[in-house]
């Protein structure tokens, strides 16, 4: 009877790795995954000033970095909820607007600018500065994860080192131009005056056009 037993749990045994096992779902196969890389700290839109800051103690070291803070400044003011802190980031990065009292919402030069950044229909102006961007897509692009669309640069000039943002609605690239500190070493705007001008409006793929 011993040898008996033994053979039938041998037969159990067999018969058991030969039975193909349920496979698991997907929620449970991907349960012990690692989780997914955090996005670069460095390309997030800063919810705070001071978050503002000590991003662009990085990206400020080069003119091309000072563009991404500069953008990244004005998508924060777009956001009504954050636009106090937006504000405190526009005066920081733009020379112009460190000394004064006054908000840059009422000096006389930039009150087109401000209008439009406040303005949720003129969104698409300072989204079309963003790499990837186009009017068919909508200007659409991820806020934490994007890259400013830079043509060409270049130094000298009176107004400091030009960057030339492309718009991906309009037919030439507009100068921004940097100045770097001479306490820092970090680059901040001189001259932004082109930014706000018209670009070519969104397509609505649900509006019928004739052509």
């Amino acid at each position: 009877m011993k040898h008996v037993a033994i053979w039938l749990a041998l037969l159990c045994g067999v018969v058991w790795l030969g039975v193909a096992q349920p496979a698991l779902a997907q929620d449970e196969f991907d349960e012990g995954a690692p989780a997914a890389e955090a996005e670069d700290e460095g390309q997030k839109l800063p919810k705070t000033f001071d978050e503002f800051v000590e991003q662009h103690k990085e990206l400020g070291k080069t003119p091309q970095g000072a563009s991404k803070s500069f953008l990244d400044s004005l998508f924060v003011y777009m956001n009504p909820d954050t636009r106090e802190e937006g504000r405190k980031m526009i005066h920081f990065i733009v020379i112009e607007y460190k000394t004064g009292d006054r908000p840059f919402e009422q000096r006389a030069n930039s009150q087109i600018l401000a209008e439009r950044l406040r303005d949720p229909d003129m969104a698409y102006i300072f989204h079309s500065y963003v790499m990837g961007t186009s009017p068919e897509n909508q200007y659409k692009f991820d806020l934490n994860n994007y890259e400013v669309n830079i043509e060409k640069s270049n130094e000298g000039g009176p107004y400091g080192y030009q960057c030339w943002w492309r718009s991906t609605g309009a037919d030439s690239a507009r100068a921004i131009s940097f100045k770097k500190s001479n306490q820092s070493g970090l680059w901040y705007v001189a001259d932004w005056t082109g930014l706000p001008s018209m670009v070519r409006k969104p397509i609505d793929p649900d509006v019928e056009t004739f052509e």
